[in-house]
């Protein structure tokens, strides 16, 4: 298969160019952000950026027929058939647990910040994946509140992405019919990141091919207690009796009610070899399907994603019967 290659400025980021019509077929993201990279060179996905004099180069290593089509209304029914999945036996929603991106900069030779930076390519990766399978929702792991512990520095750049990653996918979304939307503690966030978040929410809100919802500074229990909360104030306020509370009154506190339909992923993939939940939906997931693998989170691939769901479609689920 034939590589192409475009030499770019290194003052220009990757997020700033227009790839017109004319270009399809080199495989490269839109609007993704720029991997900081050594002397020798960083790979996310099939893109291979390096660093050669003056000039970023970016080698694009997919073919025409390996471009994924993101605007068929429903499911890419020739991408499963060819996947060897079945579009009947696909998860609504899928949650997932990025992890190893720090660790994935480290193996190359390249700051934290180079592994934080791949989260935002990737994630849209998945995106693209989740339309053409037809699932619905896609909660995406973002930060959780015990992050917030590390150092300013790499928080400060962490939310940074976290902003121009929102800003710069708000346009593709709409175009592509993903309706953003955040779960998770907002107070605490710097006042740009909340201004884009309420930006992306007002704009896509009537998008409904696929929800993306983004869990930022996050945690499952503190979930859990808020929601107490919130039915306690109702109690006191006289808006409800204790004895009408039942499991549908408590789940509409819970932030993923702003998913009406499917508001509980059916499967979760965690990354980079942990086997646990990290505080991460930790009501939303008692009957969830889970799945560990130890690719680290840059490196996950089309390929990593069609084995996940066939993990899934082998298995039945019995729901405790």
């Amino acid at each position: 298969m034939q590589s192409t290659y475009f030499p770019l400025s290194i003052q220009t980021p990757i997020s700033c160019l227009k790839f017109r019509a004319s270009l399809p077929s080199v495989g490269l993201r839109r609007n993704s952000p720029l991997v900081p990279v050594s002397p020798a060179y960083a790979s996310v996905n099939g893109t291979t950026i390096a660093q050669s004099g003056g000039n970023i180069i970016v080698k694009a290593t997919q073919s025409v027929d390996e471009i994924i089509n993101i605007d068929e209304e429903q499911f890419d029914e020739e991408f499963l058939l060819r996947a060897g999945l079945e579009a009947e036996r696909m998860p609504k929603h899928i949650a997932v647990i990025a992890d190893g991106h720090r660790r994935w900069a480290r193996q190359k030779g390249l700051p934290p910040k180079s592994g934080h930076r791949t989260l935002a390519p990737v994630y849209k990766d998945i995106s693209r994946l989740c339309c053409k399978c037809g699932i619905k929702v896609f909660t995406a792991y973002l930060y959780s509140p015990e992050n917030m512990k590390r150092s300013q520095e790499e928080v400060e750049t962490i939310m940074s992405l976290f902003e121009e990653g929102i800003r710069s996918n708000m346009e593709e979304s709409m175009r592509h019919g993903i309706r953003i939307s955040v779960i998770g503690d907002r107070t605490i966030l710097p006042k740009s990141l909340v201004e884009a978040i309420t930006e992306a929410e007002e704009k896509t809100k009537a998008n409904s091919r696929l929800h993306l919802i983004l869990a930022i500074n996050y945690g499952g229990q503190n979930e859990i207690l808020q929601a107490s909360r919130k039915l306690f104030k109702k109690i006191k306020d006289g808006l409800i009796q204790e004895e009408e509370i039942n499991i549908k009154l408590f789940e509409q506190e819970l932030g993923t009610n702003i998913c009406s339909k499917f508001p509980f992923p059916d499967f979760m993939i965690r990354f980079g070899g942990e086997l646990r939940l990290s505080n991460f939906l930790s009501y939303q997931l008692a009957y969830a399907e889970l799945y560990f693998t130890n690719t680290l989170f840059p490196d996950f691939t089309e390929e990593d994603f069609i084995i996940a769901m066939k993990s899934y479609q082998k298995r039945n689920r019995r729901y405790g019967v």
